[in-house]
């Protein structure tokens, strides 16, 4: 709570300086940041959708792998075996299968792919654009392999998270007042209308930074609304995640940029440290405070 008081406190002190820092007004600056307010959790989230992807493409390989291996060594493989030996069968499929894999893909190419017209040159094609970005697809493959193993565990329970899935969308739609929304729809339309005056020149200028904040405001408002069902549960959760995420953000603008990641991992280190035994709380608050102190000022 002391974290977010600071954090409410710079806010403040960037709203009041808003036209020294390249924006028109007040208004416009806090458009920009209630803009970023949806920007980073619709960012957050796609990532989690791209982890998750990757994920799959890892586990769906993996399983094929497991198939595969099991496939040709099932008749090596017997109950009761050693864990040695079973490592020592698995690696020789896997040894011996891949050049058999690269025969079986060659004599297909051979005998009758290559007669599909076309098939060579997009063959080529295939080759070049790997070339050109390797680097790309190495990274993807580290990615895929990095995320195989929390994707085992949503794949593993894929059932019930699919049942917590539907129950939480259910929400969103029964038993919920449409009324507030309703008027938010309304006051959104009628300020997207006063913007398209004030575009003809019906307003004086000062009034755009305000209906633009206006405007955004209502827009946050509406999807605040809209996520309810997700926030509430989750919202000690938002807070110490605005409380750990903020500040780090706030010192690498401070610093010049290019400091964000290492700030998180030493201020989230340290807020977890308190769970710790050997932390000491006398020190714990003294770093607490004194970064707190250098965010104030």
């Amino acid at each position: 709570m002391l974290t977010l008081v600071v954090v409410l406190w710079r806010l403040a002190i960037v709203l009041r300086d808003a036209p020294k820092s390249g924006f028109t007004s007040a208004p416009d600056m806090l458009a920009f940041m209630l803009t970023m307010v949806i920007f980073f959790p619709a960012l957050l989230a796609m990532l989690l959708l791209l982890y998750l992807f990757f994920g799959g493409i890892g586990w769906l390989i993996a399983q094929l792998t497991q198939l595969a291996v099991q496939w040709r060594a099932e008749g090596q493989l017997r109950e009761g075996m050693p864990k040695l030996q079973i490592v020592l069968v698995v690696a020789g499929v896997i040894f011996l299968g891949v050049p058999e894999l690269m025969h079986a893909i060659t004599w297909w190419h051979e005998h009758a792919l290559r007669f599909v017209p076309g098939e060579e040159a997009a063959l080529d094609t295939m080759v070049q654009y790997y070339d050109a970005h390797a680097d790309t697809f190495q990274g993807m493959i580290l990615f895929a392999a990095i995320a195989f193993w929390p994707f085992r565990g949503v794949a593993k329970h894929f059932r019930l998270h699919l049942r917590e899935s539907v129950e939480v969308v259910r929400h969103f739609f029964v038993h919920r007042d449409w009324r507030l929304p309703s008027v938010l729809a309304i006051l959104i339309a009628v300020t997207v209308i006063l913007l398209v005056q004030y575009e003809k020149g019906s307003f004086k200028p000062e009034y755009d930074a305000l209906l633009g904040a206006l405007l955004e405001v209502q827009v946050i408002a509406l999807v605040v609304w809209v996520f309810l069902p997700i926030i509430i549960p989750n919202l000690t959760w938002i807070i110490l995640g605005a409380a750990w995420l903020v500040p780090s953000f706030m010192v690498d603008n401070r610093l010049g940029h290019g400091a964000y990641i290492v700030t998180a991992i030493v201020w989230g280190t340290w807020l977890a440290s308190i769970a710790s035994p050997r932390m000491w709380r006398g020190v714990y608050w003294l770093g607490v405070l004194s970064f707190l102190t250098y965010l104030a000022v």
